[in-house]
């Protein structure tokens, strides 16, 4: 595994008792499950934390981030289980382990002796595709009946049974009063669960934007590949920032993901978009006087980088987006055509972007993007 380091900043607590796991993180892209209750569980909150962000580490650790904010943040760790092939977790289950092989509920527990963590712990759950079998300790209660359960609501039995695993795995006595017990999605299925949180990604985007078009399947595409990086990701972040930047997708992320893939209204096709790029260009001198086939050949350009951007899940357009929108506010350029010249030889600078936009569909790029922000 290997450590990046900043001399300055704020010490990333999240990863501080990282282990080495590398082979664990190479193998996560199989955790389909996992992925999807990540993303189920963001998109519920991020109506309430502005500035919440999500990671996953390797195996089945999801970790939610309500503020991503140093000074503000708290943070929920969720174990997540697929057992669709295991019935349902009763207590043996959860408590079968020795000092050598810690049982399930000591791994989860383990997080509260993470000294610079335990501080901003908000929450430790055990999620579960299937139910559980426990008792509660109003005996005419039923745990089916419940989305998540506390520590303190489960029977004697059950509460003594998770406290002797706890302290022969881990020698600790005291269970923390938020340790919850939650039940997940209730399909296994990989495409059941895939259009489950389309469709949650449409019911938002329709929240924020009613008028708006959008492709919520793609935007799911361009979200879990996001998600995927960041699950195969060995690296481990010293500084708070870095950790934020580079290990986790935040709500400010997503939705620039969704607006990048989302038509606004009266522009939902090209000849829409089109429309207003030729109104920006009547009204500069050098695109005034194109001749007509020059004219011809830009839209074709336009068009053909329209279609990428609204079709590719590549993450590399929302940052050339964000490039071509820096570049367009530091220009001392008045003029739009002397705008995007100016742009485009900062661009072309920059290796990121020359090796996947040549030369002829640059220009036509930057007209689009800045097009879309005036």
């Amino acid at each position: 595994m290997h450590i990046v380091t900043d001399i300055n900043l704020k010490p990333n607590f999240a990863q501080a008792d990282k282990q080495d796991e590398d082979a664990g993180a190479l193998t996560f892209a199989k955790y389909w499950y996992q992925y999807n209750w990540a993303l189920l569980h963001l998109f519920n909150q991020m109506p309430n934390f502005n500035n919440c962000s999500i990671t996953m580490e390797t195996h089945e650790d999801v970790m939610f981030i309500s503020n991503i904010d140093y000074n503000e943040t708290k943070i929920d760790l969720f174990q997540v289980k697929e057992r669709s092939k295991s019935g349902n977790i009763t207590s043996n289950v959860i408590c079968r382990g020795s000092k050598d092989k810690p049982a399930i509920i000591s791994k989860i527990i383990k997080n509260i002796t993470k000294e610079r963590l335990v501080k901003r712990l908000n929450s430790i759950a055990l999620v579960s595709s299937t139910d559980y079998s426990f008792k509660l300790k109003n005996e005419d209660d039923k745990i089916s009946s419940y989305h998540s359960v506390n520590f303190n609501h489960l029977s004697d039995e059950v509460k003594n049974e998770i406290k002797k695993a706890v302290l022969r795995d881990l020698d600790i006595s005291e269970i923390p009063n938020f340790l919850y017990f939650i039940r997940g999605m209730q399909t296994t299925s990989k495409d059941e669960s895939t259009l489950l949180i389309i469709g949650i990604i449409a019911k938002y985007i329709d929240s924020i934007d009613p008028n708006s078009s959008s492709k919520p399947k793609l935007i799911y595409d361009a979200i879990t590949t996001e998600l995927l990086k960041i699950g195969c990701s060995t690296l481990k972040y010293n500084n708070w920032d870095d950790f934020v930047k580079n290990k986790t997708i935040t709500k400010k992320q997503i939705e620039k993901i969704i607006q990048r893939r989302t038509t606004r209204e009266g522009f939902t096709d090209f000849e829409s978009v089109w429309i207003k790029i030729t109104n920006e260009m009547s009204n500069d001198a050098n695109y005034a006087k194109l001749p007509i086939k020059s004219k011809s050949k830009m839209k074709k350009k336009v068009r053909e980088y329209y279609g990428l951007k609204m079709t590719q899940t590549n993450l590399m357009f929302d940052s050339f987006s964000e490039k071509v929108n820096e570049l367009f506010e530091l220009s001392s350029k008045e003029d739009l055509y002397e705008i995007i010249i100016d742009i485009k030889s900062n661009l072309l600078k920059d290796e990121k972007y020359s090796d996947i936009f040549n030369e002829e569909l640059l220009e036509p790029a930057i007209l689009l993007e800045i097009s879309e922000n005036i």
